[in-house]
């Protein structure tokens, strides 16, 4: 693995959260380049020197953030009764809140929330087929379902500033998805 350099790391950092920042207080149509190198303090060359646009920012940002977080569920274990590590999820949405709040909420939702639940469904199909299977839906609707469900509660948790512990929304969600998941099967 090639280790980046410290000033490039840095400034893609500034960069970040200059974009999160003034995504979550205007909204992403209405932010300018020169906005967002403004709020890092650095010049507009050096922002095209890391990304094409503001939506390469947006974008980058995004995958970066997805790759932790799958980094981080892939170190722990599924089994058939915890299927999808949510406490990861909701400990990594806790801790970049302000990135999910733009990805799950803000006005760059388009781009954002359709990748989010995208890349929500694609693990969800994963460790949920064996679960629903045989299964009176098609797993790709199962796992659209799911996800939206899960986005939205993300988003809702987070709004509220958390009122609960990622252990408990896990709990919580775990036994909505499993109750509802098991009148999926066709054998059920």
């Amino acid at each position: 693995m090639v280790k980046r350099d410290r000033r490039i790391t840095r400034t893609r950092a500034l960069l970040r959260s200059a974009l999160m920042e003034l995504i979550l207080e205007t909204g992403y149509e209405s932010i300018t380049i020169q906005d967002i190198t403004d709020r890092a303090n650095l010049g507009r060359a050096t922002f095209y020197m890391h990304y094409k646009d503001k939506e390469d920012l947006l974008l980058t940002s995004m995958r970066e953030g997805y790759q932790a977080l799958v980094e981080q569920i892939d170190n722990v274990h599924s089994t058939f009764d915890d299927p999808f590590p949510l406490r990861v999820v909701f400990d990594y949405a806790a801790a970049n809140r302000d990135l999910f709040l733009v990805i799950l909420y803000g006005a760059g939702k388009t781009i954002a929330y359709q990748q989010a639940r995208d890349f929500i469904a694609d693990r969800a199909r994963m460790l949920i087929q064996d679960i629903i299977s045989p299964s009176r839906v098609p797993l790709e609707v199962a796992s659209i379902y799911y996800a939206g469900a899960l986005v939205s509660i993300l988003v809702w948790w987070l709004e509220q500033g958390m009122p609960y512990t990622s252990q408990k929304m896990e709990e919580m969600v775990l036994l909505m998805f499993r109750t509802g998941m098991k009148g999926l099967r066709s054998d059920a």
